[in-house]
């Protein structure tokens, strides 16, 4: 839960009972990490969905109590899958494609990091949102490997992109831990569950002690 995810408070209940040691303690000459905010508007439709079920009685939870969390995981979700979403109400405003500005936005830093000769992670918590990606860059001629749950060899995946076979690394947000990919200084991560863990597991994808160049990664 967002409660017990705060980094900070965590820490604090933690660190009197929990062996703790952080990257930079365990490397003195750990590369800079650079976590760069990129702000997009929404697209139109996306927008009056958005805007929509910003009013929480629309908001189909029958326990007051979990409406609020309810109401936070619907938004999440149209930030990341406008066109996917598929709650039953006939009221509601439809989306008609996930070419919005973030999607724009992610193609481009994609776009750049492999024009560069540079390889590029990018985590997603909804699928839809990979497949977005990945329709664009089959388009566009750019290879790509894919952890998540269309695909079932993950560690063949996870080798080619090591090896330099494949460009881009499209990953799902729960396939977010295990694999490491040093020889990338590159992440994007265009959607996000609750959890900070999900987030901290999802730069350490890139982020690692061995990175042998500074990690540049983009939110």
């Amino acid at each position: 839960s967002p409660l017990i995810s705060e980094p900070t408070a965590l820490l604090k209940l933690l660190r009197p009972t929990v062996a703790y040691i952080s990257k930079e303690a365990c490397n003195p000459d750990l590369q800079p990490c650079e976590v760069i905010d990129v702000r997009v508007p929404m697209g139109s439709e996306q927008r009056a969905l958005y805007s929509y079920y910003l009013d929480v009685a629309k908001i189909p939870c029958a326990d007051a109590r979990f409406r609020m969390g309810v109401q936070m995981t619907y938004l999440r979700g149209i930030c990341a899958d406008p066109s996917g979403v598929e709650y039953e109400d006939d009221n509601r405003p439809v989306v008609s494609s996930n070419c919005n500005p973030k999607l724009i936005a992610i193609m481009d830093t994609l776009l750049k990091c492999v024009a560069n000769g540079e390889q590029v992670v990018h985590v997603a918590a909804r699928i839809n949102q990979s497949n977005e990606i990945a329709s664009r860059l089959d388009a566009c001629g750019i290879s790509y490997s894919r952890i998540d749950g269309t695909v079932t060899d993950h560690a063949f995946e996870a080798s080619a992109f090591k090896a330099g076979n494949t460009q881009v690394m499209l990953m799902g947000i729960k396939c977010a831990q295990s694999y490491s990919f040093n020889q990338c200084s590159n992440l994007i991560i265009g959607s996000l569950e609750w959890s900070y863990g999900t987030f901290s597991q999802a730069k350490g994808r890139v982020w690692r002690l061995n990175s042998p160049r500074p990690v540049k990664i983009y939110v």
